[in-house]
Formats: structure tokens, sequence, C-alpha cells
């Protein structure tokens, strides 16, 4: 019997196989960068949105202070 067929046939299986493996590997990566990317955006929304919050909370205390205490709080400052 010639061996080239079987040959042929293993070598497709082969390659095959290891076009879905890589396809498959790929496809993983592809999700946990996504994955990770959308992680780091969060962070760093929450970061901004902190930071906001700090902004409003100063602005807050000047606009509901009295004058004297916040001219007080300025001369301390400098």
């Amino acid at each position: 019997m010639d061996p080239t067929p079987y040959f042929i046939m293993g070598a497709l299986s082969g390659i095959t196989a290891t076009l879905l493996i890589q396809a498959y590997a790929r496809r993983k990566v592809a999700k946990a960068t996504a994955q990770l990317t959308a992680n780091v955006v969060d962070q760093d929304q929450q970061i901004v949105t902190h930071e906001l919050r700090e902004r409003i909370k100063v602005l807050e205390q000047i606009v509901t202070d009295r004058p004297v205490r916040l001219a007080d709080q300025i001369e301390r400052l400098r």
C-alpha cells in the first residue's frame, strides 16, 4: 500500500488542528486585552470622579463659608 494518502491526510489534520488552536488562543488574548482595557478605563473614571468630588467640596465650602473665616484661611495659607 502506498503511504502517501495517509501522510497527506495526517499532515492536513495536523495543520487544521494547529490553526484551530491558534485561532482559539488569539480569541482568548483579544478578550483578555479588551477586559484589561475596560478595567483601566473604569479606574481612570473613578479617579477623575473622586477628584471632581473633592473640587466640588472645596467650592461648596467657599460658597457657603462666611467671608471673614474665608479671609482668615486664605491668610493662613500665605
